[in-house]
């Protein structure tokens, strides 16, 4: 069973010559709320509207603000202190609105296992990603991104869990999921490239006449042959090979003599006469 308490938030108004004014409320203690700006009293102000439990807890749910009765002075230090009726020279009062919250989890933030919504565990793919409003850990099936319409500095969507979207309306759920994958694509490195620019670049080289190619060609330009090798240190014991090849060892050839080329020459006869020439 999680262990509860009590979040406070203390309101104060100041007299004026029209009345009471209605001010904002002001954050006591650990239980800072986010907020714009800071109080007279140096503390944070806020609204009801936009009261956030602290990190790991989140308000009970069914709970609603319970309202206190007002203590005059000039500090919401004195409340409690000074239970009296309103005087003509009072100038500031405060009351006091309390919320029931649940404390969520005793594991450290930012090391919890699973989420807090589905219950599932975090791992490479299901990543974890914290509430904005109340902070616990969520997964991105248990959550959405929304822009808080309350505050003016904040116009970046965060992430929230469902629960504090469907608890707070002054928080605008963003529908821009497929286009922030499509920028993510067209900003993105092909693929094909990215590996060939990380990969060592080898130098291209014919094997019958030893022209330099670009990487892509698989033809020489200059003699037409095919395959290339992939390396200089390559394409020169391919060469080495060719040329024990086409040109062989001079002491393994036969010795021909000059006669016998000229009588290796075959003669060349007249051809006979026609047939089907006249006869005179």
């Amino acid at each position: 069973m999680t262990a509860r308490s009590t979040y406070e938030v203390f309101e104060k108004q100041r007299r004026n010559v029209q009345g009471w004014s209605n001010e904002l409320l002001a954050g006591e203690g650990g239980n800072f709320s986010e907020a714009p700006e800071k109080g007279l009293m140096g503390k944070d102000v806020v609204s009801l509207e936009v009261a956030r439990p602290p990190t790991g807890f989140r308000f009970q749910e069914g709970s609603t603000w319970i309202i206190g009765d007002w203590s005059y002075g000039k500090s919401f230090k004195h409340m409690g202190t000074r239970v009296r009726s309103e005087q003509p020279l009072d100038t500031c009062r405060w009351r006091k609105h309390t919320r029931e919250m649940d404390n969520l989890t005793t594991v450290e933030f930012g090391r919890e296992p699973e989420c807090g919504g589905g219950k599932k565990a975090f791992t490479l793919i299901r990543r974890r990603h914290h509430c904005r409003g109340c902070h616990v850990a969520i997964c991105k099936d248990c959550s959405r991104k929304a822009v808080d319409s309350s505050s003016s500095l904040s116009t970046k969507p965060q992430w929230y869990c469902i629960p504090c979207l469907d608890e707070n309306p002054q928080l605008d759920v963003q529908d821009g999921g497929g286009r922030k994958i499509m920028r993510r694509l067209s900003q993105a490195a092909p693929p094909m490239l990215s590996r060939m620019e990380s990969m060592p670049k080898a130098m291209k080289f014919c094997i019958e006449c030893g022209y330099e190619l670009p990487p892509h060609v698989k033809f020489c330009i200059e003699c037409g042959a095919g395959q290339t090798s992939t390396s200089r240190e390559s394409s020169a014991d391919d060469l080495l090979r060719m040329s024990t090849l086409v040109a062989p060892d001079p002491a393994l050839l036969p010795v021909v003599t000059e006669d016998a080329a000229i009588n290796a020459i075959p003669s060349i006869s007249p051809p006979p006469p026609s047939s089907s020439s006249p006869v005179h």
